[in-house]
């Protein structure tokens, strides 16, 4: 399925392309023995490090339980939030939101922080940035704000709003970034 997505937007989007072979890679890393190593928690984010070979892969991840199912909704999973550093594939900045349920398929999402929306796309039961400009300034606004809220619709039709604390941020960022040996972009720039 990756592979078909991945031929079917190659020529579109080469962010795209390289955004759905990072996720297989992740995915493959784990199930052949990658095991990521704790760089150490930051308010609600916890960071790691994994090699790919001699390649590293450093994240930021914070998992929250969804808001209490509405009578008659879809039952959620808990959501993930995800910024990860791939220097090897100069891949930086990827933010990644899974709601715990699938999405409205081809539906966008909103994620409404530090004062500016940022519309990502949906696959399954991830949003992701259109693209690495997207990504940059998403993460540079998620490093500068309390909270972000997101807002799209299940594959049912049910709307959803999460609010999603960041407290820890901006540390857990720099975490992966200095792991990484990523050049941090300062706040306020």
């Amino acid at each position: 399925m990756a592979a078909f997505f991945y031929r079917a937007h190659m020529k579109k989007s080469p962010f795209l392309a390289t955004l759905v072979v990072t996720v297989c890679f992740l995915v493959s890393s784990s199930a052949q023995g990658a095991t990521p190593k704790s760089l150490g928690k930051f308010g609600y984010w916890q960071t790691y490090l994994l090699y790919e070979g001699k390649a590293p892969v450093c994240y930021m991840t914070l998992t929250a339980q969804p808001p209490r199912k509405k009578k008659g909704g879809n039952k959620r999973g808990k959501v993930v939030l995800m910024i990860t550093h791939r220097p090897a594939e100069s891949a930086y900045d990827v933010v990644s939101y899974s709601i715990g349920t699938k999405f409205k398929p081809s539906s966008d999402v909103a994620f409404k922080a530090d004062g500016k929306t940022f519309n990502l796309f949906t696959k399954a039961d991830t949003a992701w940035a259109w693209n690495s400009a997207t990504d940059r300034a998403l993460t540079h606004a998620l490093r500068k704000d309390y909270s972000v809220i997101i807002k799209g619709k299940t594959s049912s039709g049910e709307k959803v709003s999460d609010e999603v604390s960041l407290k820890g941020s901006n540390n857990a960022y720099k975490q992966i970034s200095k792991a990484c040996d990523v050049t941090i972009r300062e706040l306020g720039k």
